[in-house]
């Protein structure tokens, strides 16, 4: 019986090199190496990994406006921040984060209790006879007569 020769050996693979080898890049240490958040988030590095959390609700931005919390810069978080409180026929309130100007009720007394709001955002002589006092009735062009 005549013995065979063994086959060869395989050689092994070539390995990587150059650009695109190595998978996903190094993670940060600091927060200094991750890139810079919204105007209400900053950077942090997490578990050696970048995340953006947000400034605390109350922070400035944009000058005059206000972190909501959540990441947004917004023009207010209470009605109390909003101009213009000092009208009485105007109320202003903070709707997600803007203010929103509505008209405050007709009669609402203005000009020091002399006067009443007309329910469309202006200051009238009177819109009903509680406007008036109890020399006068109130007119239809709101204005107040002796009777």
């Amino acid at each position: 019986m005549q013995a065979g020769s063994g086959g060869a050996g395989g050689s092994g693979g070539a390995g990587g090199s150059g650009p695109g080898a190595g998978g996903a890049p190094p993670g940060c240490t600091v927060d200094a190496e991750c890139p810079d958040g919204g105007l209400c988030e900053h950077p942090v590095c997490i578990a050696a990994a970048c995340a953006l959390v947000p400034n605390p609700a109350g922070t400035q931005c944009l000058g005059i406006q206000l972190c909501d919390g959540s990441g947004n810069c917004v023009a207010c978080l209470t009605a109390a921040e909003c101009l213009g409180n000092a009208d009485p026929c105007v109320i202003h309130d903070c709707v997600g984060g803007t203010c929103m100007p509505t008209p405050s009720p007709a009669g609402t007394f203005c000009n020091g209790f002399a006067d009443q709001c007309d329910g469309n955002g202006a200051c009238v002589d009177c819109v009903d006879n509680g406007g008036c006092g109890e020399c006068c009735v109130c007119d239809a062009n709101h204005a107040c007569i002796q009777t």
